[in-house]
């Protein structure tokens, strides 16, 4: 429950801070100018669902590599890659310029590593505890 609660709580969040500091400083140098949306937006709470949504779905896909050594980073890969996939249209840049992919997929696999990290930090912490209460 409280993977869930960090993925779709601090997910989105993590998300726009993500654009503001790294996709639109770094879109704003590379076109020399301002960096336009390209979204239509009827519901900011629509939205925010939206993400909500993706929050759970990295959540889904943290709670699956569970048993992996690297989840945070594999967590962070295929959040990169829906980032990369899905963000195409958002932006309008004026050069279709090839590594901006690059930059997209990380507007969505630095939170989902970030979130990733922090469960997995309180899951060991916990798992920690309870050991050192048993030996007791």
């Amino acid at each position: 429950m409280k993977r869930l609660l960090v993925f779709i709580l601090l997910g989105p969040v993590l998300f726009v801070l993500c654009i503001w500091v790294v996709f639109l400083p770094l879109a704003s140098f590379m076109e020399g100018g301002a960096v336009r949306y390209h979204i239509e937006v009827d519901s900011y709470l629509a939205v925010l669902f939206g993400l909500m949504i993706g929050g759970f779905v990295l959540a889904l896909v943290d709670w699956l590599a569970e048993m992996l050594v690297m989840r945070p980073w594999f967590t962070a890969l295929i959040g990169w890659a829906i980032g990369a996939l899905s963000i195409g249209a958002l932006f309008n840049l004026s050069q279709p310029i090839s590594w901006w992919f690059i930059v997209k997929g990380l507007l969505v696999g630095i939170p989902a590593l970030v979130c990733s990290w922090l469960v997995k930090r309180t899951q060991s912490s916990r798992a920690s505890m309870s050991a050192d209460n048993s030996v007791s």
